[in-house]
């Protein structure tokens, strides 16, 4: 993601596309992490007024914003055009946010791609959703009970180190929805279960298969799918 002064770009698998975001919506968050920046070195105790801190930009700002090397023009034209009176005007504003305290939510990127307000990343969200792939947030030893559940199929079947069929069939569903929901790699599934992964990956192939030709057993896998997706937590696919 690369933000400037009129949108942010959201870069993916299918190259990337422009977002621009409303002016309110933008310049709001603008001042206000504007403001958030310039007072961390006031919440860690290190000076009472930011202007004391040499290693932040706010005494760029405060004599006009453009002779230094950070440009705070775009900012200050957001109070006033007349120069001196933005300049007041800013650092009244950002004294006033001292008060405010944390806010993480100024610095939190949704979807490790996003960074900006909530109602903005929501928006890129919604345009975005036939480009964007999600992934669940669920561990391998969770998709074992579900399958073992499931299927009838005790976990330590599932689990064992012997040969067994139904262990070697049920490890391969637990592939399966480990690759499709998860993006787990066949390495890291095949090392949860001691498993060598060319054999993993030949377990996982034969679920593909078998639903290729079975309709029950496809119809049951896309119903397990939806109950172990319900309510869990989700991130975009890298």
């Amino acid at each position: 993601m690369r933000s400037s002064n009129n949108h942010v770009i959201a870069r993916g698998n299918k190259g990337q596309k422009v977002f621009r975001q409303d002016q309110g919506e933008k310049d709001s968050y603008l001042l206000e992490l504007s403001a958030y920046i310039h007072l961390n070195p006031v919440r860690a105790n290190l000076v009472k007024d930011p202007s004391e801190y040499p290693w932040t930009s706010y005494r760029e700002y405060s004599k006009g914003g453009g002779a230094g090397l950070v440009g705070g023009s775009f900012v200050l034209s957001q109070f006033s055009k007349v120069k001196g009176r933005a300049i007041r005007d800013y650092v009244r504003f950002v004294r006033g946010q001292v008060a405010v305290g944390h806010g993480a939510d100024l610095y939190r990127v949704r979807d490790q791609r996003f960074l900006g307000p909530d109602s903005f990343v929501e928006r890129v969200g919604r345009e975005r959703s036939d480009e964007l792939s999600y992934i669940c947030d669920i561990s391998i030893q969770e998709l074992v009970v579900q399958v073992s559940s499931a299927f009838g199929m005790p976990m330590e079947t599932v689990c064992s180190m012997t040969r067994n069929r139904e262990g070697a069939w049920g490890r391969g569903i637990v592939g399966y929805f480990g690759k499709k929901l998860c993006d787990y790699s066949v390495k890291s599934l095949a090392e949860y279960f001691h498993r060598d992964p060319v054999a993993m990956s030949r377990g996982m192939g034969k679920v593909e298969r078998r639903m290729g030709a079975d309709k029950d057993l496809k119809t049951k896998l896309r119903k397990l799918e939806e109950a172990i997706i319900l309510d869990r937590k989700r991130k975009i696919r890298n």
